[in-house]
């Protein structure tokens, strides 16, 4: 899992230029919220609320059938020494799909907070 976090965010560091590298707005957009909505914390609370109550409620149903999404790449590149192959890109999505799967090798190196929520 590692393996992907680092590969993918290597290929995004090495495909856009720092200078065109913004930072996520939602974490300044929470803040402007905080400071120009005065009920925004308590309903974000309370529905979090609400969030946990239905898990709790609502135990996980039985395993499904293996799901199958279609996925695209965009593989933003300037040079061709930036660029992907498929190849890589195809192993990337083998390493998530054995992760998700938990048929991962390192599966027992997930932190034991996520270790009983799981899931294949």
């Amino acid at each position: 899992m590692k393996k992907i976090i680092l590969l993918f965010a290597a290929a995004i560091l090495i495909a856009v230029p720092a200078k065109a590298q913004l930072p996520c707005a939602s974490e300044g957009y929470e803040e402007y919220l905080k400071a120009n909505d005065p009920g925004y914390e308590e309903r974000m609370q309370q529905k979090n609320e609400e969030i946990q109550g239905y898990l709790k409620n609502n135990p996980v149903p039985a395993p499904r059938a293996v799901v199958i999404i279609p996925v695209v790449f965009h593989v933003v590149w300037q040079t061709s020494q930036q660029n992907l192959s498929d190849a890589c890109l195809i192993d990337q999505i083998t390493s998530l799909n054995r992760d998700f799967r938990k048929l991962n090798a390192d599966l027992s190196l997930a932190p034991s907070q996520f270790q009983a929520v799981a899931a294949d």
